[in-house]
């Protein structure tokens, strides 16, 4: 066989293989697995009141975290600490833990180094996959809202009419998303997506930077008109395994019951 052939057919396997998880694996079997995970993940005591301590530090600088604006600098927070993976630091796998916090500061929560510092330890009790190496198990996020007393309601897997749905009756979500969705090794982003004044979407912490700062990305038009729009711009080939609409408990959602939690 030709070298060149042999080649093209390795790679053509790789890319198969890389497919098979966000195309053959259900959403639903994805959102098990980082259950199975989380609940096999522990971070030390001491781990969590030390990450707490130097976390503190570490958010007073305003050039990573300058409450109220909301979090749109992840790559900025290499040294808040998150659990204690080879790399435990919010910049690698604190997506989660930042979308939390910006739909909370959206649903009227003060912002406030506190409350950063206290989510962190919050989820590295627990929430974190692999002690924090892989995140933060989406049932984790959904938990953490229902037991603060907001309404959760998720919906599983790529139905864009529910989604849309939800979209129309929600402010603020969380979308749980594939990077690309033909690439498994481009991992997984969590963000914060926010319905504006003018009906639009906007997507927070998704690494758009305007040359000076990172900022929400919105399409350049005052935001996206769909939420389908609004999550494939997360990045080329986004896809999402879970969406959240967050609301406050005052706020009743009809549909919660036909979008039922895992």
């Amino acid at each position: 066989m030709p070298q060149h052939n042999h080649t093209a057919g390795k790679g053509k396997i790789r890319a198969a293989l890389r497919a098979a998880i966000p195309q053959r694996v259900s959403s639903r079997a994805v959102l098990w697995a980082m259950e199975v995970m989380r609940r096999g993940s522990r971070v030390p005591k001491g781990v969590i009141e030390r990450n707490h301590e130097k976390n503190l530090q570490a958010l007073a600088d305003s050039s990573i975290f300058d409450p109220p604006g909301l979090i749109e600098n992840q790559a900025c927070w290499e040294r808040v600490q998150f659990g204690c993976g080879k790399h435990h630091n919010m910049k690698y796998s604190g997506c989660e833990i930042i979308a939390t916090c910006n739909a909370l500061m959206t649903l009227g929560q003060k912002g406030s180094t506190a409350l950063m510092a206290d989510l962190i330890s919050c989820y590295e009790r627990d929430g974190s996959l692999r002690r924090g190496e892989f995140g933060v198990s989406a049932g984790a996020v959904r938990d953490f809202f229902l037991e603060n007393g907001y309404e959760v309601c998720m919906i599983i897997g790529n139905d864009w009419e529910a989604i849309e749905a939800l979209g129309r009756k929600r402010d603020v979500l969380i979308a749980i998303a594939y990077n690309d969705q033909w690439d498994i090794m481009a991992g997984v982003h969590t963000v914060c997506v926010t319905r504006e004044k003018n009906g639009r979407y906007a997507v927070h912490n998704a690494y758009c930077w305007n040359g000076a700062r990172y900022v929400a990305r919105d399409g350049g038009r005052g935001g996206y008109e769909t939420l389908r729009q609004a999550i494939g711009a997360i990045h080329e080939g986004a896809a999402p395994i879970a969406v959240m609409g967050i609301g406050d408990c005052a706020q009743s959602l009809e549909i919660c019951s036909h979008f039922p939690l895992l």
